[in-house]
């Protein structure tokens, strides 16, 4: 993702030659930043492996990265595959300033192989795997600033699951009378 002048590479897997030639999957943790006048440069570790995360990043502020979900790899291979419990829920945050990384919240519904787009002031994840081969078609949106019961904002993220029923213009001016949707995060 880009953020800073800065294009930033989190995790990922690295495939090895297993038993029998099988591949094998190592998870990664490790991170780069890349700028056309320095180069690669490594950046902290991302604090747990991270694979198939929503993609790009979302980028909130002037200096924040967010990883919400991926794959971690300690679930791989479960059984049986239908009760798998899905991938870890926590959003990832990382300062493109301090090089530091905090654990901000989780996500309502953790996704892997989704992409992640700017709409409309917040981020959107459209698609996405909740376990292994189980995609239902359910849009989560991440924005900066929570809205408040007067209207005004205050500081944090929040994280939206919207029903797959409603059109993309609904629930995106914070409107959710019940509340139930939305989670608060940092």
């Amino acid at each position: 993702m880009l953020q800073a002048d800065a294009f930033h590479l989190f995790g990922g897997a690295n495939l090895t030659a297993g038993p029998g030639g099988k591949p094998v999957r190592r998870y990664l943790r490790d991170a780069y930043r890349f700028t056309p006048q320095a180069g690669w440069r490594r950046i902290a570790d991302v604090p747990r492996p991270v694979v198939a995360a929503p993609s790009p990043a979302p980028s909130i502020g002037q200096s924040h990265l967010f990883i919400c979900s991926g794959d971690d790899g300690t679930k791989v291979n479960f059984q049986p595959q239908a009760e798998h419990p899905g991938f870890p829920a926590d959003i990832l945050a990382y300062h493109t300033i301090t090089d530091t990384w905090i654990t901000l919240g989780e996500m309502p519904s953790p996704r892997v192989t989704a992409p992640a787009a700017p709409w409309r002031g917040r981020w959107m994840v459209p698609s996405g795997e909740i376990r292994p081969g189980v995609s239902p078609w359910r849009r989560v949106f991440v924005q900066n600033g929570l809205e408040t019961e007067n209207g005004g904002q205050e500081n944090g993220l929040s994280v939206t699951l919207a029903d797959p029923t409603m059109p993309f213009g609904n629930r995106l001016d914070g409107s959710d009378p019940d509340r139930r949707n939305h989670w608060r995060c940092g």
